[in-house]
């Protein structure tokens, strides 16, 4: 998980440091974090920001824009936790104005800040499993656990789940990097299958079943062999599990030829649930 911590004070960013890095070799969660000692640095650093989950954002008299940047990133960045840390109780007045998730006093950081992380991440895994996209058949939000795979059919990519399908235009490399963190492995050039519905990898087959009787069997290039049953181990090892089942495989599913670009223009995690129709 990527972090980062602003503050102008040098010891209140080293108290921060060791206690995220302390609570990390506590709970065995990989704590990636980055430092900036003003609030300039940390809005310039776009690339990072948009991949950080929590930002630790130090409020101080010396430090006028720390309140100004916790409303520019909330705006600029709404699925981001910007927690406000302080000296000051009153500052906690404004972090409800500019929509930080939680207020911490810095006098109490070792008391305080192990049971924010972990009602943060515990917060995390409620909207992580769901994101919003837009299909050529309008925007949706799916459960990522409930795509079966994605299939590159001529120009288009299509989304498989259960009880639907829906066709975007952008590349299927785009949508693999989106995909990977879920449980998701590239099995063919025209195939992103969730490891979730993975049966069993052998003699260069992988079988997928969809819990209800339904299979389907993907053909695994021998390139790509080797690569595909170790990453399948590895799910496996984190999630003991031989294979899970959702429901049945759409009827009309068909091996395809592999598409140039797929419509994606935005993703978003949100905590609400939404189950599409059946598209016919």
């Amino acid at each position: 998980m990527k972090l980062a911590v602003c503050d102008e004070n040098q010891e209140d960013r080293a108290k921060l440091r060791e206690l995220i890095r302390d609570y990390g070799r506590k709970k065995e969660q990989t704590m990636e974090l980055r430092e900036f000692e003003s609030v300039q640095p940390l809005l310039e650093s776009d690339d990072w920001v948009q991949e950080c989950r929590i930002v630790f954002l130090g409020i101080s008299p010396k430090e006028n824009g720390g309140l100004d940047a916790a409303k520019h990133l909330k705006d600029r960045y709404p699925d981001l936790y910007v927690i406000l840390v302080s000296d000051h109780v009153k500052d906690a007045i404004d972090g409800y104005r500019v929509k930080a998730a939680r207020f911490l006093m810095k006098d109490r950081l070792s008391d305080t800040l192990a049971q924010c992380l972990d009602e943060m991440i515990g917060e995390f895994g409620e909207i992580e499993n769901k994101m919003r996209f837009s299909f050529v058949e309008g925007e949706y939000l799916l459960k990522v656990s409930d795509i079966l795979y994605v299939e590159t059919d001529r120009h288009k990519n299509v989304f498989y789940t259960a009880y639907a399908s829906y066709r975007m235009y952008r590349k299927l490399d785009e949508i693999q990097e989106m995909l990977v963190p879920f449980g998701f492995v590239r099995a063919h050039r025209s195939f992103l299958v969730n490891m979730q519905y993975v049966k069993k990898i052998s003699s260069y087959v992988l079988y997928l079943t969809g819990g209800t009787g339904v299979s389907m069997e993907i053909s695994v290039p021998k390139s790509r062999y080797a690569y595909v049953k170790r990453e399948f181990a590895d799910y496996q090892k984190k999630h003991r599990t031989d294979y899970a089942g959702g429901g049945a495989f759409p009827e009309n599913h068909k091996n395809g030829e592999e598409g140039n670009f797929v419509e994606y223009h935005s993703c978003k995690l949100y905590d609400k649930d939404f189950r599409p129709p059946y598209n016919k």
